[in-house]
């Protein structure tokens, strides 16, 4: 009885030692709890079903219940959560990090709907990076509005080509330009070509139009360059031809022509049409009407006179001064003696002519790449 006593109480003192370290599959543990294995070691904490929850706490909290306990739960099937609860009301999160089952990871949300979703802000202090790449300097990240990204330039467009047409060979100038390699996207301007002046009065200015062109697989547009009213290969005619930038059989840009003020609608307009326009940014601007006429008056020891300058003509969209101008006429004050007559061509790009006989400027197309 004696010696069983005795091994009893060796037996309880060993456990006793042994008690401040745990291990399981190890007889030397160096922590706590050491679960360790010759091939994988897992530690599973399980529920009776999907239903239920299973979760790990983290806690510091003192016999006072003050600190901050962090909590890992498993809830159904909504995925791991990291939440945290404290006696700090700042330290109270109910979603701190959300990984779904189908690998998508939430920042503040308990809901990601992206493989990582953060409901904040963000703060990078090493490179940001897109499709492997940070960029270079000066250049910023753009969104190509297909799901991508890309760095571009500040400078978007580098390079430009004019394209224009003076009258004297043809009424619509057409040019082929071929998308350089390499080359994504081009922007191209538009002008139609001013009006003509008439006895009615000064001309319009063309139409204008903007448009940014993804080149996608295409290789090529045709620029086609408007002359204005009045101009030898156009005869007679008043009207200022249209300018249009074209994809064959996708795209059709226009800037039309200006009329002369004979027009009730005067203007130049401008258009877009065909079936690759969704992938096209674009804006226009209508032509400008003749500018209304001027009037002054002299009284002087020969006479009484008039002087009149008549409607110069329309200025071309963000092209100011580009209007033909009127030339003063001088009368005596009962109409007689007509001294001057005469007015001037619009300038480039699509200015209108000033009255009474101004051709309108030629219009122009401007490709940036």
């Amino acid at each position: 009885m004696i010696k069983l006593c005795i091994a009893l109480i060796s037996i309880f003192s060993c456990f006793k030692s042994m008690a401040q370290n745990v291990g399981i599959g190890t007889t030397t543990p160096s922590s706590k709890l050491e679960i360790k294995s010759a091939v994988k070691s897992v530690v599973k904490i399980s529920s009776n079903n999907f239903l239920d929850t299973s979760q790990l706490i983290f806690s510091n909290r003192n016999n006072s219940n003050q600190g901050t306990d962090m909590h890992v739960t498993s809830n159904r099937e909504s995925g791991l959560r990291f939440s945290s609860s404290s006696d700090l009301p700042a330290n109270n999160k109910d979603t701190i990090m959300q990984i779904t089952p189908t690998g998508l990871v939430g920042i503040r949300t308990a809901t990601p709907q992206y493989p990582l979703d953060v409901k904040g802000d963000i703060n990078v202090t090493g490179e940001l990076r897109t499709n492997g790449s940070s960029g270079e300097n000066g250049q910023f990240l753009r969104s190509n509005g297909n799901g991508t990204m890309s760095w571009v330039d500040k400078d978007r467009f580098k390079n430009f080509k004019v394209f224009r047409n003076d009258g004297g060979a043809a009424t619509t100038l057409t040019t082929t330009f071929n998308f350089p390699a390499g080359v994504t996207e081009v922007a191209v301007e538009i002008w139609g070509g001013g009006g003509q002046a008439s006895a009615a009065g000064g001309a319009a200015s063309g139409g204008y139009i903007y448009a940014v062109i993804p080149v996608g697989s295409y290789t090529f547009i045709n620029a086609n360059v408007g002359a204005g009213g009045g101009c030898g290969a156009c005869g007679a005619s008043a009207l200022g031809l249209s300018s249009t930038v074209t994809i064959s059989g996708a795209l059709t840009l226009t800037a039309r022509g200006g009329y002369n003020a004979g027009f009730v609608a005067s203007q130049g307009s401008f258009s877009a049409t065909g079936a690759y326009l969704p992938n096209v940014n674009y804006f226009g601007i209508d032509g400008q009407s003749a500018k209304p006429s001027e009037t002054s008056y002299e009284n002087s020891p020969i006479g009484y006179f008039i002087f009149q300058r008549n409607a110069s003509g329309g200025d071309a969209p963000l092209r100011p001064g580009t209007g033909g101008r009127s030339g003063w006429r001088r009368y005596n004050w009962d109409g007689t003696n007509l001294v001057s007559d005469i007015g001037f061509r619009g300038s480039e790009p699509g200015g209108g002519g000033g009255f009474p006989d101004g051709d309108g400027g030629s219009g122009q197309i401007i490709v940036y790449w």
